[in-house]
């Protein structure tokens, strides 16, 4: 082909022509020449009858004027040019004239004829006028523009590094992911949902889009956000073909650091893979609704660019809205910030995709007896009671993977802890193509650890686990300071709300956002923190943390886990700083008399009984059974009594049954307990009923079917009486028999408050001021060690 019949495909007497405006000879040939050599260009100052010559063929064009074409070739602006000037309703005339074979009903690509022309005209400038016919070559279906772009980038995003593996393991995306469920629901089991549950199962694009085009993928840290979005992205390079939509993947987390546009990680999304692409291209198929967007990393955008963010996200959506747009996040301010998007949300995993991803991450073919060991292990007590560690797909695989190394554990808590995160904070995102690990509030992770540890120790001190933006500050100013003064990172004056958050959510997966709330993703690591913070440091900062637990509720700790892995970290520590102080304030220097009256005050808050009165058991008969019939129990308040109680493997829980004629106190009166029927059909068999307070409106409207009655009344089985026990010993004489009473051979009472005194014996020969000094050079050399 020489350039005259490449000019002549696009002369089409008396129409419009190939190129929209353009249909004489002159114009159809300055409109290729100008495109590289300009407007003004010397080669091009010649009447038009010359460029009719050109396009004739009865002239040619000189070899000086191909050589400037050539040297200012630009394949960019060449193919834009030509692209918007095809004349789109002689486009397929176009198609045929350059060989290619359109099948019936079938119209040309404008791209694809773009690039193949473009391809042709730079061979004919190389051969000084001719050149091979290659544009039906070009134009073929195996050589589609986006094929490269879509070869590579399936080829780059189709492998990833197994997760939390210590040697470098690839693997197939396809062969270890299993894709979450996506619900529209945040909350599936709420009553009264208002919306209709919508629930997508093996999510694509295709399914995303026809639930909402515009649409926020959410769920916490480790929920599998970001690898969701690299598996649809493959599954939709695959099928450009088939689609004729290109999907584009971008992590836009350092957009204002950057200092650059949505546009431009778009646009280098796919120059990475194909360096032909620019932003007149990108342009070019957002207007045609061709774009598949697929955006990760937006929480992790800083807030004080949340402004750019909302305003070039309602850009593109403003000016492009017949593309698709998929985001990643989690359930946080800036996810909410662009109005028109849809949220769905990644449910968690159910036994089907847990036993899923067993099979594939250990392949059960190979590992049978792993597969099943693994499985129980799932099913185990800690698994259960930490259900995020199975139902969390980040910490699922890190079980699995790590299973050989938690049997190692020997039961020990915080060792499992321990290797979860660090396997978190240095192993995962280690798959995410261009992403590197950075923390805002600190300079690396070992920083982050250090201020992470103090933040979770406060907040496990206060019993605080439901954080909002004012109690976070409250916390990180008293570790910013600390940090200053003690110097524990580079940069105090970095651990600011904004800073902090996202690392604690989105670089280090510690923690999540709901509801401008903050949780953390596991309790059981602001425990494991807690208990670290007590083994690293000082002694005189543990006694401080004593303190203030000493000041704590039992029941403000739903368990003692905790405190189990502090014990198992140092438990001499526990033993010096925690247990001999509560005890020695107890014994020490006290007589018996005494130290018993410490021992219950310290250790209980209140006491309880019941009393019955001797006639009721004449007037309920031989023949009544009682079905249950409970208690008063009297349990110790005081966590760390509870803790050395759980050491001595004892349990404090007593039931006091006193001489009813000698601690019938009217004032501490509190429950009236009455005989409700087990059956109503069967009056033999009574479960009690406890009825606390002013009874009388009870009494008046109970049912004799329901309640066994004396007289006219309800029968009263007996009385409860209760009262906090400052108030008893601070009026020893009035309440002296109930005191009695407590002193007495009490089950579980007088046997612990020996044992205790045993125990304080052993631990005061063990710690002794010596052992003390000893103790405080060993803490320094471990901070640091730790710093």
């Amino acid at each position: 082909m020489d350039a005259s019949e490449f000019f002549k495909h696009f002369y089409i007497k008396q129409k419009n022509g190939g190129l929209a405006g353009r249909k004489s000879k002159n114009k159809i040939v300055l409109f290729f020449m100008k495109i590289i050599l300009g407007e003004g260009s010397i080669f091009l100052q010649y009447t038009p009858d010359t460029y009719d010559a050109w396009l004739d063929g009865t002239n040619h064009i000189s070899a000086e004027t191909w050589d400037e074409i050539s040297q200012n070739w630009n394949e960019n602006k060449f193919f834009n040019d030509v692209r918007n000037a095809l004349d789109i309703n002689e486009i397929n005339n176009v198609a045929v004239r350059f060989g290619i074979e359109l099948k019936v009903g079938e119209n040309a690509d404008r791209d694809l004829l773009a690039s193949a022309i473009t391809k042709q005209f730079h061979e004919i400038a190389k051969g000084q006028g001719y050149a091979a016919d290659i544009v039906a070559c070009e134009y073929g279906p195996t050589s589609s523009i986006y094929d490269n772009y879509a070869d590579k980038a399936i080829l780059m995003y189709s492998k990833i590094e197994v997760p939390f593996v210590d040697t470098y393991e690839e693997a197939l995306l396809q062969d270890i992911y299993v894709a979450n469920d996506l619900t529209n629901s945040a909350k599936q089991l709420r009553k009264n949902v208002r919306t209709k549950v919508v629930t997508i199962n093996d999510p694509s694009l295709e399914k995303i889009n026809d639930y909402h085009s515009k649409t926020v993928l959410v769920g916490n840290g480790g929920m599998g956000k970001s690898i969701m979005l690299r598996h649809l992205f493959i599954q939709a390079l695959s099928d450009i073909k088939k689609t004729g939509k290109i999907p584009l993947l971008a992590e836009i987390r350092d957009l204002a650091y950057s200092n650059k546009t949505i546009l431009d990680y778009l646009v280098e999304s796919v120059t990475k893979f194909d360096e032909a692409f620019n932003t007149t291209k990108l342009i070019s198929l957002l207007k045609e609704g061709r774009c598949q967007i697929l955006l990760d990393g937006i929480d992790e955008i800083d807030l004080s660019d949340k402004d750019s963010y909302v305003s070039q996200m309602k850009d593109l959506i403003t000016k492009y809205p017949n593309n698709q747009f998929v985001l990643a996040s989690r359930d946080c301010e800036i996810a909410d910030a662009v109005n028109g998007f849809a949220k769905l949300y990644l449910r968690p995993f159910d036994d089907d995709k847990k036993n899923k991803l067993i099979d594939r991450l250990l392949n059960a073919e190979k590992h049978p007896e792993e597969n099943d060991e693994i499985k129980a292990f799932i099913k185990s007590n800690f698994i259960t009671k930490h259900s995020v560690f199975s139902t969390n797909p980040m910490l699922l695989t890190f079980v699995i993977v790590n299973h050989p190394l938690t049997k190692s554990f020997n039961g020990k808590i915080h060792l499992i802890y321990q290797a979860i995160y660090k396997a978190i904070i240095n192993g995962h995102d280690r798959a995410k193509a261009g992403y590197s690990r950075v923390f805002y509030s600190v300079k690396d992770s070992d920083e982050f650890t250090k201020i992470f540890r103090e933040f979770c120790s406060m907040t496990f001190v206060d019993r605080e686990n439901n954080l909002d933006e004012i109690k976070i500050k409250k916390y990180l100013n008293k570790i910013a300071k600390k940090a200053k003064n003690e110097d524990i990172v580079a940069n105090p004056h970095a651990i600011t709300f904004n800073n902090f958050v996202r690392d604690a959510c989105a670089t280090s997966c510690m923690m999540y956002e709901e509801s401008m709330k903050y949780y953390y993703i596991d309790e059981g690591f602001q425990e494991y923190f807690f208990a670290e913070n007590i083994a690293l440091s000082e002694l005189n900062e543990v006694e401080k943390i004593y303190q203030e637990i000493n000041k704590t509720k039992a029941e403000d700790y739903e368990s003692y886990t905790a405190f189990d892995m502090a014990y198992e970290m140092d438990d001499e520590k526990v033993e010096s700083c925690f247990f001999l102080p509560y005890l020695r304030k107890i014994f020490d220097n006290k007589k018996e008399e005494k130290a018993y009256q410490d021992f219950i005050l310290n250790g209980y808050s209140d006491v309880r009984y019941s009393l019955m009165d001797d006639s009721v058991a004449a007037k309920i008969g031989k023949e009544i059974i009682f079905v249950s019939r409970s208690y008063p129990l009297n349990s110790p308040t005081n966590p760390i009594y509870n803790l050395i109680l759980e050491r001595l493997e004892l349990t404090g829980d007593f039931i006091l049954e006193p001489d009813k004629n000698k601690v019938e106190y009217p004032e501490l009166w509190k429950t009236n307990v009455y005989c409700e029927f087990a059956d109503t059909n069967d009056h033999s068999k009574i479960k009690t009923l406890a009825y606390s307070g002013d009874c009388s409106y009870f009494e008046k409207t109970a049912n004799p079917d329901n309640y066994l009655f004396d007289g006219d009344k309800p029968l009263i089985l007996e009385k409860e009486y209760e009262s906090d026990l400052k108030t008893i010993y601070s009026e020893f004489k009035k309440y002296a028999n109930l005191i009695e009473a407590l002193s007495n051979e009490v089950q579980n009472l007088v046997p612990c408050f020996n044992a205790c005194k045993k125990y304080f014996k052993i631990l005061k020969d063990k710690y002794s001021q010596d052992w003390l000094e000893e103790l405080c050079k060993t803490q320094t050399n471990l901070r640091q060690k730790d710093g």
